[in-house]
């Protein structure tokens, strides 16, 4: 691909309005559910049924686009996600709620096709580069989301999902007609997809037991663990800890987003270069842990600003380090099955990691979530720590 910016712009968008989707939510979620259940763990379910339905797809999607192509299955995730928005709007009950956080589960495959499109038309050089982009999207969408769901959701419960359901249509024209298709014939699976892609945990053990990768995929699977856990109760934290409404908790995350993305835009290349992939995901993984027991401890709200801006900007790197320490044990045809089974890991943690949180938010305490749970990143430092030692040694040989 010669001109590479207008491609990699439209992906930006992509998994930009893909962050966007569920950050929208954060604000207005515990009063969207509060309309039909006063517990915890509803809220929490919220985030169960979209993130079970794309561990159950992302293998499949992550399959089809190594067979098929990106930009179709580009096209099928954000038109499928403009569905389960206006869903998730129309309401009514409780189970329509979760009826479309499923259907936009089952279509939640953005991230990690964009991923995927990224790793094809980027050189080795400049792969932790163009990664790097799926953390300023979480910066800007973790900026815009929360602003949006909000300032509408001050108007109606309702305003931002049907907000980011008109501007992922907007998205899918643009990629239709805009967006060039990256894994060109010689360079996809041959044959069809096979029964065994339906089968996630397939997919997955294909992958983890590879010597190094599949040390990495653990790490990032108690990554999501912890990060979806406590990302799931935060605002209802803030609800029952401060009486925080949901402008000033989108407020919170925005400052979040800001973070994130300054911190990846403008000093995400040098500090990799500097430091190395290994030791800044090990960075992130600190920042998270820290801030998460911080953001428990606080004993005002205003504090929660410069806590969420010091963990947020750190930890945005283990996703672009991570993600690229992982490419490299790939071949190019297989990227698009790595990028499925990351975005399969990361579902499945994301749909275990809000019930473990809402059980111990309900039973333990409401910072248990934080605290207690800290432990869980604290051993993807502890085997990410090891990771590195153990390169340093066979470097040293």
């Amino acid at each position: 691909m010669k001109n590479k910016k207008g491609p990699i712009a439209l992906i930006f968008l992509v998994m930009l309005l893909d962050v966007m989707g569920f950050s929208i939510l954060m604000p207005i979620a515990p009063f969207a559910v509060g309309r039909y259940s006063p517990d915890a763990i509803m809220v929490t379910m919220i985030s169960f049924f979209f993130a079970f339905a794309a561990f159950l797809s992302a293998p499949i999607l992550g399959a089809l686009g190594d067979h098929y192509g990106r930009r179709p299955v580009l096209l099928f995730c954000m038109i499928g996600s403009a569905i389960g928005y206006v869903i998730f709007g129309i309401g009514g009950a409780l189970w329509i709620l979760f009826l479309g956080r499923i259907v936009e589960g089952i279509a939640g495959g953005c991230i990690s096709t964009a991923s995927a499109y990224l790793i094809d038309i980027s050189t080795p050089e400049e792969r932790a580069k163009n990664m790097g982009m799926i953390g300023i999207a979480y910066g800007l969408g973790f900026i815009i989301g929360p602003a949006l769901g909000g300032a509408l959701g001050q108007i109606s419960i309702n305003a931002p999902v049907f907000a980011i359901a008109i501007l992922s249509i907007i998205g899918a024209v643009l990629v239709y007609l805009k967006l060039p298709e990256s894994l060109t014939a010689e360079h996809r699976e041959p044959g069809h997809v096979k029964l065994k892609d339906f089968n996630p945990l397939h997919a997955i053990s294909t992958m983890i037991f590879r010597p190094g990768l599949g040390l990495l995929l653990v790490i990032f699977a108690l990554f999501n663990l912890y990060f979806s856990g406590v990302g799931s109760m935060k605002a209802l934290f803030l609800v029952h800890r401060f009486g925080s409404q949901p402008l000033q908790i989108g407020a919170l995350f925005v400052v979040s987003g800001i973070a994130t993305a300054l911190v990846q835009s403008l000093w995400s290349g040098k500090l990799i270069t500097y430091f190395g992939e290994k030791n800044m995901a090990l960075s992130g993984l600190i920042g998270l842990t820290a801030g998460g027991i911080l953001t428990a401890l606080a004993p005002h709200f205003w504090l929660q600003f410069p806590i969420s801006f010091l963990q947020a900007g750190i930890t945005g790197f283990v996703w672009s380090c991570i993600g690229s320490l992982s490419a490299a044990y790939v071949s190019r045809r297989e990227q698009g099955v790595l990028s499925g089974v990351n975005a399969a890991i990361g579902g499945l943690m994301a749909a275990i990691g809000p019930l473990l949180a809402g059980v111990a938010y309900d039973h333990v305490g409401m910072t248990s979530p934080f605290t207690y749970g800290a432990l869980i990143p604290a051993l993807a430092i502890a085997l990410l720590w090891w990771k590195v030692k153990s390169s340093t040694r066979s470097e040293n040989r």
